[in-house]
């Protein structure tokens, strides 16, 4: 089998990204005769692709938005939609014929890409879906939008003085934005419907996106940790914590679906009972929401209790700050699988989140992890000081598979469509 595959390579751009670099770094040692990557370049900015994806899928080409294009006054979806498929990429080596193209993820731009290659090439085409593109239950996409919305309110209600360019971006995001969501949608789902297969990496997805996907996808446990990281971590958890100065971690992407407003406004709450109470945020995130964040915690008094720390390398500080927290907050909306919920439990530190598909799922059943009502602020905060008040809290170690038996199973599911 010789593939070609279109991938975020850069871990700093998430838990997809970072899935999608593991599992293409395996390619050759489960046995793919050949292997080619896309790597996709968000605004041209530089980016780092480990050196084991590029021994094991060497890049054949880049895939960016023309200059033009980018630096026009639009939403970056609005972007994609009006720059045509060819000029989104370019190939530097035209004699490569894949048996397959794979989009490793399931944007817009990905997806655009990967079906235009493969039929260009006369190739079979792969999707990969790492969340849900669209939601068949209306009340799982209306608490999603109640949780932006407040966001929003939140960062208007922070500003110093209020413009007229403000109350457009409030209107534009409140209004504008979830019409052109649902317009994505369709698109999504056109194009979703010309890939000969579609992988779902957890059993959620085809759930959230609603009865018609249900016989269209075939899901699977599409994630794993490298053996090396799975032995790092339990051996972490072995060692003894001190608790003198508890404090708790947020270790995901500063995404508003990742329920930034519930975290801060939990916070404060948290705070009213414990005004001691520490959170850390690690993770990556536009100028934007930072600058929106930084505003937030200062505005709303939070600036001793809530340290913002950005992107970190998973490295050993990384490690060792994770470790030491007694509690991970994760009150994320949109999901499939979470590393950050599996890490945190194989760490040994238990877990509050929301009672989504995706956790509920995949570790419902895991001692250590609280799973309170979706969009309950309330509830959350309520859980994490009960949490924080006690003096030793019992993690369960929670299933775990190696990067390598994902990639395995990744790759017969596509050896059957060959």
């Amino acid at each position: 089998m010789k593939t070609l595959e279109i991938a975020f390579l850069d871990p700093k751009a998430g838990g997809g990204a970072i899935r999608a670099s593991k599992i293409i770094a395996l390619r050759r040692l489960t046995g793919v005769e050949d292997c080619r990557t896309i790597p996709i370049i968000p605004q041209l900015d530089d980016i780092r692709i480990p050196a084991n994806v590029l021994e094991s899928c060497p890049p054949i080409g880049l895939a960016f938005l023309p200059a033009l294009i980018q630096r026009t006054p639009l939403p970056e979806r609005w972007k994609l939609l009006i720059a045509s498929d060819k000029s989104m990429y370019k190939l530097f080596n035209r004699s490569y014929n894949p048996d397959v193209v794979i989009s490793h993820h399931d944007t817009l731009e990905s997806l655009k890409i990967a079906s235009h290659i493969s039929r260009s090439l006369g190739s079979k085409s792969v999707a990969i879906l790492q969340l849900p593109q669209f939601y068949g239950d209306k009340s799982r996409f209306s608490k999603i939008q109640q949780s932006i919305d407040i966001y929003l309110a939140l960062t208007v209600s922070s500003l110093d003085r209020v413009t007229l360019q403000d109350l457009m971006y409030y209107s534009y995001m409140r209004h504008v934005v979830p019409v052109a969501r649902r317009f994505m949608w369709n698109v999504s789902r056109n194009f979703l419907r010309s890939f000969d297969l579609l992988l779902a990496t957890s059993s959620s997805i085809p759930l959230e996106m609603g009865d018609e996907w249900a016989s269209r996808v075939i899901s699977f446990q599409g994630y794993g940790l490298d053996q090396g990281e799975i032995e790092h971590l339990l051996k972490l958890r072995s060692l003894q914590t001190e608790f003198s100065k508890p404090y708790s971690v947020f270790p995901a992407r500063w995404a508003v679906t990742k329920g930034l407003a519930d975290l801060i406004l939990a916070s404060l709450l948290v705070k009213r009972s414990i005004p001691s109470f520490k959170l850390f945020m690690v993770g990556s995130s536009n100028k934007l929401i930072r600058r929106q964040i930084e505003r937030l915690v200062h505005r709303l008094g939070l600036k001793d209790n809530v340290v913002l720390l950005g992107y970190m390398r998973r490295d050993g500080d990384y490690w060792y700050l994770r470790r030491k927290a007694k509690l991970t907050i994760y009150p994320s909306h949109e999901d499939s699988f979470s590393y950050t919920v599996l890490e945190s439990l194989l760490l040994g530190v238990p877990v509050v989140a929301y009672n989504i598909p995706a956790l509920r799922l995949n570790y419902g059943d895991v001692e250590g992890l609280y799973l309170v009502e979706e969009g309950n602020i309330e509830a959350l905060a309520t859980k994490v000081i009960e949490i924080l008040g006690k003096r030793k809290v019992e993690v369960e170690i929670p299933p775990v598979r190696t990067n390598y038996d994902v990639a395995l199973e990744e790759k017969t599911l596509i050896e059957k469509l060959l």
